[in-house]
């Protein structure tokens, strides 16, 4: 027989506790209870079995705090349950408190302690020290709740550390590529100032007629080579205002020393202007990243799917045209709750790059799908065009990784759209065969 008695109230103002009375005759139990009922302070279901094998079942299956046990007991007595409780990992925890009528010599005693008794209680009880002693262990056993409690809650909060230790480290990383472009430009600066100085010298010599307006032109230079040695010394804290004014700068040289007759200087121009468009677009794409990390919550509203592809292919119009690009579109779901503006940039990145890494054999195709799962909103973008290989599906998301160099890219935008959604609870998925086309399943959470 096994009976639960709560004796917790609606005003308790502690937690409830599971307290296992063993006894093989009903009224010892019934009298217990109703001796440990009189201390209000202890807020207990009071669990009650009638035998060793009831009481194994009960230990195992419910989270007890004190287990009050009769040592003589027909079949299994106390000794032998506590033996059993013991050798189970699940049980083993749980402090014993023997009640029995034997007489308190030592060899009684001990024999309960060595089987791993907590505590004894001896026939006839004594209210206040049964009282007393079931009060002790149900508080520790709330103790030890509570430091579990507690441990659980700093390790949650060490793994947050570790974390955001890992993200700064990749901030780190993104700002050390950004350095080193920003050097490999600054090496490409000083090369066109050493030419343009040549040119200045060869000039003064040849019109000595002239020397006023070159003596103005080379303190034009020297305080375009002050600004960009300022630049420099500033880039590391500042990276938009320096890559602007050297913009202006470049197109002043190109207005004041023409270069149609020079194609060493001419390329030496194309080449700064190619690096100064690079380094705004990965000055561009991370902050991006830095706002998609950061902890501001976004836009969220609800947004019609078909205008949001409409928006994007009016953008990539240019680009779809010129190279005759299908869309297809299978929206059993209008509509989505998302942030207005990361939903398009999801759509921008997936869709471009379909067209840029579409196959040279055949015209580009791609179907964009939405409907809606048990417990996520489901939006699938599939190509035709080049496929990725196995081994390379689980790098594509990483920053700055580029597994193809026929096209412009920065590496960075298949790693802000799984940023996007794994901020948002969703999760993204890639299949791929090569030279078949390439399929991006995302799920929203709804």
């Amino acid at each position: 027989m096994i009976l639960e008695n709560d004796s917790s109230t609606a005003a308790a103002s502690h937690k409830t506790v599971k307290v296992l009375l063993v006894d093989d005759k009903e009224e010892n139990l019934v009298s217990l209870e109703a001796l440990l009922r009189e201390d209000t302070s202890i807020n207990a279901k009071y669990i009650l079995c009638k035998s060793g094998d009831q009481a194994l079942k009960v230990s195992i299956k419910e989270d007890v705090a004190v287990i009050l046990l009769d040592v003589q007991m027909p079949g299994m007595n106390g000794y032998d349950v506590a033996r059993f409780l013991k050798d189970n990992s699940k049980t083993r925890d749980i402090p014993i408190i023997f009640v029995t009528a034997i007489n308190q010599e030592a060899e009684h005693v001990y024999e309960g302690f060595r089987v791993g008794a907590a505590d004894y209680l001896f026939k006839p009880l004594e209210p206040y020290i049964t009282k007393a002693k079931v009060k002790i262990f149900t508080n520790l056993y709330l103790q030890k709740k509570e430091l579990e409690r507690k441990n659980q809650q700093l390790e949650e909060k060490q793994s947050q550390i570790e974390k955001a230790l890992v993200e700064k480290q990749k901030s780190e990383l993104a700002l050390q590529h950004a350095n080193e472009e920003l050097a490999k430009m600054h090496q490409s600066v000083i090369k066109l100032n050493l030419e343009l100085e040549e040119r200045v010298r060869q000039r003064t010599i040849e019109l000595q007629s002239s020397q006023k307006e070159l003596r103005d032109k080379n303190e034009q230079l020297l305080r375009i080579n002050a600004d960009l040695d300022n630049f420099v010394y500033t880039a590391s804290h500042d990276l938009k205002a320096p890559i602007s004014n050297i913009e202006g700068l470049v197109d002043t040289l190109k207005a004041d020393f023409p270069v149609q007759n020079n194609d060493d200087v001419s390329g030496l121009f194309e080449m700064i202007e190619h690096s100064i468009q690079r380094f705004k677009n990965t000055l561009y794409e991370l902050t991006k990243v830095a706002k998609v990390q950061s902890s501001e919550q976004p836009d969220i509203s609800t947004i019609n799917i078909k205008d949001s592809i409409e928006e994007v292919t009016q953008d990539l119009h240019t680009l779809m045209e010129a190279n005759q690009v299908a869309l297809h579109l299978k929206l059993d779901l209008p509509e989505i709750t998302f942030s207005r503006k990361n939903f398009r940039s999801i759509l921008y990145n997936l869709i471009s790059n379909a067209i840029k890494y579409r196959s040279p054999k055949r015209n580009p195709e791609i179907t964009i799908s939405a409907y809606e799962a048990e417990e996520h909103v489901v939006l699938v973008i599939e190509d035709n065009g080049l496929g990725i290989r196995d081994q390379d599906i689980s790098r594509i998301f990483e920053m700055f990784r580029r597994l193809h160099d026929h096209v412009e890219g920065t590496g960075i935008g298949l790693h802000i759209v799984k940023r996007i959604v794994d901020n948002a609870g969703g999760k993204i998925e890639v299949s791929s065969v090569l030279d078949k086309g390439t399929t991006f399943t995302l799920s929203f959470k709804k």
